[in-house]
């Protein structure tokens, strides 16, 4: 191939996806004492591509903290938003965040979170 045609290969796939990079995150969830929280059954991917595209891995404490649930997935920002962060910009009445964390690596949602000790 000749330069020109390189050129416009990388133009139209710069286009096509708005010029925003794309990641590979892990995709489930699961109460804290599910393979989605022990990190053992991640197989499922999602393509992450967007404004201010990452990956996220969040314990977050449903009604009251009567339904713990863990979430491994993709999060971008609204058009209409200048949020940059999912767990700075997490707002659910019906929920409460215990832990976050956010990476913009392929696939590097993969903390295990061990349910919490009664004590």
């Amino acid at each position: 191939m000749t330069a020109p045609v390189y050129l416009l290969v990388f133009a139209l796939a710069f286009i096509s996806d708005k010029g925003y990079a794309q990641l590979k995150c892990y995709s489930c969830e699961g109460g804290p004492l599910t393979g989605c929280a022990k990190v053992s059954q991640l197989g499922i991917t999602e393509d992450c591509v967007g404004k201010n595209a990452q990956c996220y891995e969040a314990y977050i404490d449903y009604q009251n903290g009567v339904m713990p649930m863990i979430q491994r997935r993709c999060w971008t920002t609204s058009a209409n938003s200048d949020a940059t962060d999912f767990c700075k910009s997490f707002n659910n009445p019906n929920g409460k965040l215990r832990e976050c964390r956010t990476c913009k690596r392929d696939n590097c949602n993969t903390d295990i979170y061990y349910p919490p000790r009664r004590g």
